[in-house]
């Protein structure tokens, strides 16, 4: 089965405070105006995920876009895994 995860990495026109939705599976800053954003293909698709960027205040620069890839998907899956411990606790 493929992997049901897309990732979209955005330049935007401002340093990103808080992108985040909770249709998004996961948010990565990877400096203060490039994030990453891995959402589920099945549920949305990038023109989504543009316009929450958008509908949240922040103009988008340049757009790329690629399949997840086992790392992204393991790092998912354990973070995952350990939020659910941590709030058993």
């Amino acid at each position: 089965e493929k992997a049901r995860e897309k990732v979209v990495v955005l330049t935007l026109d401002q340093p990103a405070e808080a992108v985040a939705d909770p249709r998004f599976e996961k948010v990565t800053m990877l400096d203060p105006r490039r994030i990453e954003i891995v959402y589920n293909k099945d549920r949305m698709n990038a023109g989504d995920v543009l316009s929450l960027v958008q509908a949240a205040g922040y103009g988008i620069i340049d757009v790329s876009t690629r399949e997840a890839d086992l790392e992204d998907v393991f790092l998912r899956l354990t973070s995952h895994k350990d939020q659910d411990q941590e709030q058993a606790a």
